[in-house]
């Protein structure tokens, strides 16, 4: 009978966690990107290029910054393709988000093409490998690109955003990581830098409060369908805790469609923290902090799941350090 008791309080949470999940609906901050300036930054491939994509769709204008010239120009010619937009939507700048006068720079000149309306930080990469065997060069690089990368060109355009809130909507975005959540194994100043600028976002959302028209959208894709993973596949020792640990599957792994259209549609509705696979849900659920979701169903549905959640996560934390010692010795011995 307790057994029969247990198994339908069970159902009857799982029940209303989901009604409260699906009810966790946000009112629109943003109702339409036509005619909206749009800034992205390392938008020559992968996420940034997709989300450049719907926006040009949407009727948007595009700024969108890369290192590099020719991948700048072959995205331009990919997005007037396919998106049949005309050239005076968009506008590229050659730029590393890591060199301060640089990415000020093509900030600056965008300001004077057109206001932003949507900020987006985009621009990130990984240097994998043991910490003490990283070089500094790598870990500089990491750092200085998704952090700093981050920082510089909000800190140039935020006077312009400000101002440009009292008339507008005006959104800026972040895309982090679900690693701003739990380490990336053999990643470590990756994990670092990402779980930095879920900081730099939740500091900021704070510091915003006082304007009412501004919104900090924070993104955190899992494992996405890019030349970053190819990179992540092919890292001996590395690669088999990725699998077992940090779930890598490049199978199962997100489209960078599917990470850009969840991000355009998150940041019209003025979303903060935002996942786009399942396992993020137990993430966010966990590592919240502070800061309050969007809406009162998730609200419920966080708190309902808390207990479960974190069970499962005694589980997990147990098996990750079985998978660990098992696989090191395995190589080690070898």
């Amino acid at each position: 009978m307790e057994i029969f008791i247990g198994i339908c309080i069970a159902v009857a949470v799982g029940l209303l966690a989901t009604v409260c999940f699906l009810l966790a609906k946000k009112a629109v901050f943003i109702k339409s990107l036509q005619d909206k300036h749009v800034f992205i930054t390392g938008a020559s491939s992968g996420i940034g290029l997709a989300i450049a994509k719907k926006c040009l769709l949407e009727g948007a204008f595009v700024t969108f910054v890369s290192r590099s010239l020719k991948n700048l120009e072959g995205a331009a010619d990919k997005l007037l393709e396919e998106t049949q937009c005309g050239r005076d939507k968009i506008q590229y700048q050659v730029a590393d988000v890591g060199d301060y006068a640089a990415i000020t720079a093509s900030v600056r000149q965008a300001l004077l093409w057109k206001p932003i309306d949507v900020l987006v930080c985009n621009a990130g990469l990984t240097r994998g490998g043991y910490l003490e065997k990283s070089s500094l060069e790598d870990i500089d690089t990491v750092i200085r690109t998704n952090l700093n990368g981050s920082i510089y060109p909000l800190h140039e355009a935020l006077p312009s955003l400000k101002e440009h809130s009292a008339t507008h909507p005006v959104s800026i975005v972040f895309i982090s990581s679900l690693a701003s959540f739990m380490f990336m194994y053999g990643h470590a100043a990756y994990t670092a830098s990402k779980y930095a600028v879920r900081g730099l976002a939740e500091s900021l959302r704070c510091e915003l409060l006082p304007y009412s028209n501004m919104r900090v959208t924070l993104m955190c894709p899992g494992f996405v369908n890019t030349p970053f993973l190819d990179e992540l596949d092919n890292q001996g020792e590395i690669t088999e805790v990725l699998h077992k640990v940090n779930l890598l599957n490049k199978k199962s792994s997100e489209s960078p469609e599917h990470a850009a259209s969840c991000t355009v549609e998150s940041l019209k509705r003025g979303s903060y923290l935002v996942v786009t696979q399942p396992i993020g849900h137990h993430m966010l659920a966990l590592g919240r902090g502070v800061i309050p979701a969007d809406s009162v169903g998730r609200n419920l549905f966080e708190l309902i799941m808390l207990v479960p959640f974190r069970i499962l996560s005694l589980i997990f934390g147990f098996n990750i350090r079985s998978s660990v010692l098992t696989t090191v010795r395995k190589y080690r011995k070898a």
